[in-house]
């Protein structure tokens, strides 16, 4: 697991959130 993948997640929040 890596911690990439929380970073896709989280940009993809934002991106979603925007």
């Amino acid at each position: 697991i890596e911690p990439v993948d929380s970073f896709l997640e989280e940009l993809a929040t934002k991106s979603h959130d925007v």
